[in-house]
């Protein structure tokens, strides 16, 4: 599905996330850079994919090796500009969405080889990315029925609304997980695929 920024602003939306965050004594997380995000927040975030995605059939826990694995490939094109986690007021994390740029064209214009020229279009993408794929978003199970996920849907418009983003791609969703569904409501969207 293909996520656009709404051509004005959800006045309603945000208001309901500002009032939630209030309510349970939440913020957002922050971080100057990739680097201090990980070591502020990546265990904690591998936490909640761990306590969030386990009843989805094929997923296991990710391991200390895998978890090393998975922060050394995607560092690189990780922006905290497109990373969000909501905190609690002990600095745990309640609740996260990560987008990375959209790679995609600039790999099939070179054909998957890793030429000069590809190297380039491959630094521009990630630099100045016009699509954003969303990988994953989560909230813990104590705080998924309490609106926390409205707080993740307005800073994701945000990011659609800054910084020159075309649109957001979501990754595979089922049809039948109406919470996720409805999410998406709130923005003008394309079912593509």
């Amino acid at each position: 599905r293909k996520l656009y920024a709404p051509k004005e602003p959800d006045e309603r939306l945000k208001r309901l996330s500002s009032l939630m965050m209030k309510r349970y004594n939440l913020k957002f997380g922050e971080a100057k850079n990739t680097n201090e995000f990980i070591k502020k927040y990546a265990d904690k975030f591998f936490d909640i994919i761990d306590k969030t995605y386990v009843d989805i059939y094929g997923s296991v826990p990710f391991t200390k090796a895998t978890k090393k694995l998975m922060i050394d490939n995607f560092k690189l094109i990780v922006d905290v500009k497109y990373v969000s986690v909501i905190v609690d007021q002990d600095d745990n994390v309640v609740c996260f969405g990560i987008g990375f740029p959209s790679l995609g064209k600039a790999i099939q214009k070179s054909q998957g080889h890793l030429t000069p020229c590809a190297l380039i279009r491959l630094l521009k993408a990630i630099k100045k990315p016009k699509v954003l794929d969303l990988g994953l978003i989560g909230v813990l199970p104590e705080y998924q029925a309490k609106g926390i996920s409205s707080a993740m849907i307005a800073k994701i418009m945000d990011m659609l609304t800054d910084g020159g983003i075309e649109y957001a791609e979501t990754n595979l969703n089922l049809e039948t997980n109406t919470k996720i569904q409805n999410q998406w409501k709130s923005f003008d969207s394309v079912l593509h695929k």
